[in-house]
């Protein structure tokens, strides 16, 4: 009992000697961007007074009513597709026995890891209006275009775009399934349609409605689509209309404020959504001890057909890239073209005589793998912090960590451009870094609070009883377990902010560019030769690293199972 009390004070430590420093870390980070916005929001054009009219504006005019309805509209949109997408493939890859699921990971890992950015000026080339669909299908000529740049084309892209996400969130609980529940089912006389609805998608109520809230979460804020698409046939949504109101030759930056507001209360009503459907996923458990089993369902003769259909869905997240691919070997403007094009190597050379487009892909690198390493080391510490402790600093820490989750890319660059325009990081590579790991902190939270979860506190209680202090604590215990859950977290960070642009779009510049704003910049001037060049060496170079990080991973769980 003697060594028990020293031992409760030491582990007690922890908030002290590792939330302390953190809190302090995000406090300076956060609240200083969360301040400059409220104030532009309530202020007027020269700062001198508060004031409503900002909001006012918003609503008088009737423009600010059409955008909140577009964005709604576009939000429901692609999350109903995203989501059908992902269930079709999940269902038949998971719950059945049709060939093919091993192309079908490849191809949505694929799209899950591709720049959106990048997607769009794919899915351009597809079916804008000098698309590759009006030359196969030229009588489509006058329609095609003008329901592609619409509202119906933009979710569809969309979709397509988040689909591998959901499909990732949905799989896993579809995968875990006991098919015995089903056969159950069956006995008793339910049909297809009926055991598909009332058992296979009600046992996976709870991922099924994460993914639909977390999707529309990331729907809701997001810009590069809406950007490179709906904005070509006026289909404004609040993300582009806070662009457009910072890219005027007179800068509205209060009204782009007041929008940014609306836009991250409607973000946290989908965040209050997600957590209330996840609040009671226990309920719905479908694995135990007992009896379990894994199975399919047997398709018989509609494997094929079956394996046709969810190859063509994946195929769909992929084919943008692959379009790009053939364009950045096509010498010249002749696109789309199939008998008459020249191929050769040209669009490569030309990346190196375009301004900034080796620096930004040498920073893009290094910042990623920057913020993909301090987030996780920040992320990781919270998260043993709040775990482990239950005070007013793990609370606070908690709260804080979740707040850049609702807080959208576009509204982030608007409040680092007012907060730092006049500091010593503006237009420098450091003001990115920050930017990364402010936005990304909640991302590494979900990667490394479950980690540390699965870590017993016992371990560590039996290191503190032999003397250990709470820094040796983690540094020997904690973070050797959840090491494969950090590499994961840096994966995946890395490549979230090699492709940013929202985030970025107004505080890159001559001085810092990164690739999405050069991609972005690049196609707004119609270099679409470098553009795809580029592209397909971004594409290349962001799945060369994360293949070392996916087989660095790899070695390090077997060398701690051992």
């Amino acid at each position: 009992m003697t060594r028990v009390a020293p031992m409760r004070a030491r582990l007690g430590q922890r908030s002290k000697i590792f939330g302390l420093p953190i809190m302090v870390i995000l406090l300076a980070l956060i609240v200083p961007l969360l301040v400059r916005i409220v104030i532009l929001a309530f202020s007027n054009s020269t700062g001198t007074a508060a004031t409503l009219d900002n909001f006012v504006r918003i609503w008088n005019n009737g423009v600010g009513l059409q955008i909140l309805g577009n964005t709604l509209l576009y939000t429901l949109g692609a999350t109903f597709v995203a989501i059908l997408v992902a269930l079709v493939i999940a269902i038949i890859v998971e719950r059945t026995d049709a060939p093919g699921r091993i192309a079908v990971y490849a191809m949505l890992a694929l799209g899950f890891g591709v720049p959106s950015v990048i997607h769009g000026i794919g899915w351009t080339l597809i079916g804008g209006r000098v698309g590759i669909l009006w030359n196969i299908f030229p009588w489509l000529q006058d329609v095609g275009p003008n329901l592609f740049y619409s509202w119906f084309g933009l979710c569809i892209v969309t979709g397509l775009r988040f689909a591998p996400i959901a499909f990732f969130l949905v799989a896993p609980a579809l995968r875990a399934m006991d098919p015995s529940l089903e056969e159950a089912a069956r006995v008793a006389g339910a049909g297809r349609f009926r055991m598909l609805t009332r058992i296979t998608l009600g046992l996976s109520r709870p991922s099924l409605l994460a993914a639909v809230f977390l999707v529309g979460l990331l729907v809701v804020q997001h810009f590069d689509l809406p950007a490179l698409i709906g904005t070509q046939s006026g289909f404004i949504v609040l993300s582009t209309e806070v662009y457009s109101l910072v890219q005027r030759n007179f800068p509205d930056y209060n009204g782009a404020a007041a929008y940014s507001i609306v836009l991250a209360i409607v973000a946290v009503i989908a965040l209050v959504a997600y957590f209330r459907a996840t609040a009671q996923a226990k309920r719905f458990g479908v694995i135990s001890g007992k009896g379990y089993r894994s199975g399919r369902v047997r398709l018989e003769g509609w494997r094929i057909p079956s394996a046709i259909l969810v190859i063509v869905l994946a195929f769909c997240t992929v084919v943008p890239v692959l379009v790009l691919l053939w364009r950045s070997f096509v010498t010249g403007n002749d696109f789309p073209c199939f008998t008459t094009c020249t191929y050769g190597f040209s669009n490569f050379s030309d990346i190196g005589s375009t301004a900034g487009l080796i620096t930004s892909g040498v920073n893009s690198i290094v910042l990623g793998l920057l913020a993909g390493l301090i987030v996780v080391l920040l992320t990781v510490l919270l998260s043993w912090v709040t775990v482990r402790e239950s005070n007013r600093i793990t609370r606070l820490l908690d709260q804080l960590g979740s707040i850049p989750l609702v807080l959208s890319g576009i509204l982030l660059s608007l409040a680092f451009l007012q907060t730092y325009a006049k500091s010593f990081l503006y237009n420098s590579v450091f003001l990115i870094l920050i930017a990364y790991v402010v936005f990304y902190i909640p991302f590494g939270v979900r990667f490394t609070y479950s980690a540390v979860v699965g870590v017993r506190g016992e371990l560590e209680e039996a290191a503190s009883v032999a003397g250990a202090r709470p820094t040796t604590v983690f540094r020997r215990i904690v973070f050797p377990l959840v090491l494969p859950s950090l590499l994961t977290a840096f994966v995946f960070i890395f490549l979230a902010s090699m492709e940013q642009l929202s985030l970025v779009v107004f505080i890159s510049g001559a001085g810092n560019p990164v690739v999405g704003p050069e991609i972005f910049r690049l196609w707004q001037t119609s270099s679409i030769s470098v553009v795809a060049a580029f592209s397909v060496g971004v594409v290349l170079a962001g799945f060369i690293i994360v293949g070392a990080g996916w087989l660095i991973s790899r070695l390090v769980t077997r060398h701690i199972l051992r």
